[in-house]
């Protein structure tokens, strides 16, 4: 569904949108098929960016049993049940295809 569409700003010319629904976004252009971004939009703050070699790290996840998911625009992988002990880093590897 399209959620808004917006013309090319002016110079300087800045625009904000809120993303209040978890979820991903794409955000493309209809001149320029090859340009493209997605938003992700989270229920909570534990999520990380990896690298370029796939490394990740999540910061002050706390304690406890969680669902750990990937999300990439063409790759799938499945969630990883991860349990958080009080004390110690805790190494997560995904078998992404």
């Amino acid at each position: 569904k399209t959620l808004f569409n917006w013309a090319m700003p002016f110079k300087g010319m800045k625009l904000k949108r809120r993303f209040d629904e978890v979820g991903q976004v794409v955000l493309l252009c209809n001149v320029h098929p090859e340009m493209k971004a997605w938003i992700v939009v989270l229920e909570n703050p534990c999520f990380a960016l990896s690298d370029k070699e796939g490394n990740y790290i999540i910061k002050e996840a706390p304690p406890g049993k969680h669902s750990l998911k990937i999300w990439h625009e063409k790759l799938k992988g499945p969630p990883q049940e991860v349990t958080v002990p009080e004390t110690k880093d805790v190494i997560v590897n995904f078998d992404i295809k």
